[in-house]
């Protein structure tokens, strides 16, 4: 049995597969990458046990029958990104359990291992779900996914929420010191089981995945796992089982002092700031109605700027806050405004793009 498929194609699906496979002490198999012919399809599959992808490859296969391998996932990878950059189509077959990869001018053999032990990847089953473009879905990961927190001392915040309030998606992460929040349009029908809490290590990698093309997805949920699938793959992620915490309570109904200034002044008025940051990465913002001060010391100086705001109302107010999360907010903002918004000093300070509701990013003040 032999496939002739494209290297570009094959390459890119063994790197989605790569990003899923991994060490794994206990189960050796994980770190492997299974090819399969079954309906004179081939599939490539790897699981992490958190997370699970399958790829249909479209290709032309000589002759009839079942074939399975499984591969070692970091092998295949660097062998594949090494191929001469002039091979355009390659032959692969399937033989005896191992894999044999030629060209025009060369010919590889890679020892294949046992596959008895690779566990089943489940199938998208649930009840729930919706459409949404993979570029829009993307575009709401990275607006919150550096908000979760990083620690799995509490599994609920390391995770990335979806909620489905009145048909729309709405995806959240929270650290404790910051919080954000975006509002996506997906499709009818209104979620029927509750918050779902995607572990961050996964979303990690469900967003290289969903990256690599501009495609429509279909996601379906239950309330052990969510599934992401396309025309030729399903992409499959447990859940945290929890409760998320209600952060809207913390989002205030008004503000004191609204301060709106040019972003891109701002933003590159931060990054010469941050050369004078100290440890604690800290910034002391004073808003008026005639300026925003930006202040950074640390034990090399310290440098104080500033920049006049394009609106303003409320009184005065001093706030010191993490440089990185004011950073991390206005970056993932595309307007040519924002505004600040605060409720004196020492309560949540409010980044958002002028205009722009869609997106709320909340940030606590440093006490010291």
């Amino acid at each position: 049995m032999i496939i002739e498929c494209g290297l570009e194609k094959i390459k890119n699906a063994v790197a989605m597969a790569e990003t899923v496979s991994g060490k794994n002490l206990s189960l050796p198999v994980l770190a492997n990458i299974i090819f399969e012919i079954k309906d004179r399809l081939l599939k490539i599959k790897a699981t992490n046990l958190d997370l699970g992808l399958e790829i249909i490859l479209p290709c032309k296969i000589d002759g009839g029958g079942e074939a399975t391998a499984a591969l070692n996932g970091a092998l295949l990878g660097s062998f594949f990104n090494n191929l001469s950059p002039a091979t355009d189509k390659i032959k692969i077959e399937l033989k005896d359990g191992n894999f044999v990869v030629s060209s025009a001018r060369q010919s590889t053999t890679i020892k294949g291992l046992p596959v008895d032990d690779f566990p089943i990847i489940p199938p998208p089953d649930a009840a729930d779900s919706f459409f949404i473009a993979s570029g829009e879905l993307m575009s709401g990961l990275r607006a919150v996914w550096t908000s979760a927190s990083i620690s799995s001392m509490k599994p609920e915040i390391s995770s990335v929420c979806f909620a489905r309030p009145a048909g729309n998606l709405v995806l959240a992460a929270t650290d404790s010191f910051r919080l954000a929040e975006k509002l996506l349009s997906s499709g009818k029908g209104e979620n029927t089981t509750g918050n779902l809490m995607v572990p961050l290590k996964n979303i990690v990698k469900i967003m290289k995945i969903i990256d690599a093309g501009d495609m429509e997805l279909e996601v379906k949920y239950n309330p052990h796992q969510i599934s992401f699938l396309a025309e030729n793959f399903y992409l499959t992620s447990r859940l945290i089982d929890g409760v998320y915490p209600d952060y809207r309570q913390i989002i205030p109904a008004r503000w004191e002092t609204e301060i709106t200034v040019s972003r891109p002044e701002l933003l590159n008025l931060l990054k010469l700031a941050n050369v004078f940051t100290d440890k604690f990465s800290q910034v002391d913002l004073t808003a008026g109605p005639d300026k925003l001060e930006v202040k950074t010391i640390n034990e090399g100086g310290q440098n104080v700027a500033w920049l006049k705001p394009l609106a303003a109302s409320g009184e005065p107010v001093a706030a010191s806050l993490n440089l990185k999360y004011l950073l991390d907010g206005l970056q993932v903002i595309n307007r040519d405004q924002v505004v600040l918004k605060f409720n004196g000093g020492h309560k949540p300070m409010m980044l958002a793009g002028a205009g722009d509701a869609s997106y709320t990013y909340l940030i606590m003040p440093i006490r010291r």
